[in-house]
């Protein structure tokens, strides 16, 4: 997609000023397992008119998996699902000094399973960030999220750790 600076959207996402690439594979070798990746990067300042100071360029990636290893039986463990993640933010800059320089790594597993109506789910996420602007500090978290039908509870984040 490539919006030009000067480009006024009455409705959508077009952003002005803009260029993007997406590109996204699914690929599911048998009824119970589930294998994905996906590959987005933008990019602003496309000509010398635009209201941008510097370009600024961000990629995302993703790839994952998703296993259901009661598929095939009656029950109640039926749909119980394993899904595992991992996903990786990358944003960069030219201006000086650095100000958006950064890497997140997000690894997260899921169990989930759904009876009748009822859907519950548990995830554990494990985020670290690489900050590469002048002043940054490198940050680790780790959480947990609990969801009981339509109740979603995920405050239970593990205190951040500052990695200098």
């Amino acid at each position: 997609e490539y919006v030009e600076p000067d480009f006024v959207t009455v409705m959508g996402t077009a952003a002005r000023d803009r260029e993007t690439f997406k590109g996204e594979v699914r690929y599911t070798p048998t009824s119970n397992l589930k294998l994905w990746a996906e590959y987005k990067y933008t990019r602003n300042l496309l000509d010398l008119d635009s209201d941008a100071e510097y370009r600024t360029y961000r990629s995302y990636y993703e790839t994952g998996a998703e296993y259901q290893p009661f598929h095939e039986t009656e029950g109640y463990f039926q749909r119980l699902k394993l899904k595992f993640q991992g996903k990786l933010y990358s944003s960069y800059s030219n201006d000086s000094p650095r100000s958006v320089d950064k890497d997140t790594y997000d690894l997260s597993f899921v169990v989930s399973n759904r009876y009748n109506t009822m859907y519950y789910s548990l995830e554990y996420r494990l985020r670290y960030t690489n900050d590469h602007t002048t002043d940054g500090t490198d940050r680790m978290s780790n959480s947990f999220a609990v969801k009981w039908g339509s109740v979603s509870y995920t405050h239970l984040t593990l205190p951040t750790k500052r990695i200098v």
